[in-house]
């Protein structure tokens, strides 16, 4: 997976990517997950939650 993919994918396609393990495997990190996700998407109880599973499971990835 390449960042511009990133770009057309919806926060939930983001979130499982991120849950998968496969943006993990890409190399990227909760950090930058996470930065992305708040730079793209507005505020949202969805991006909240987006982000906060995404801290979650960074605990198990690295």
């Amino acid at each position: 997976m390449v960042f511009a993919e990133l770009l057309d994918m919806p926060l939930k396609s983001i979130t499982e990517e991120w849950e998968s393990g496969e943006l993990g495997e890409c190399n990227f990190t909760s950090s930058e997950v996470g930065d992305f996700i708040r730079a793209i998407f507005a505020d949202s109880p969805l991006r909240k939650e987006s982000l906060f599973r995404i801290i979650q499971n960074s605990n198990i990835i690295t």
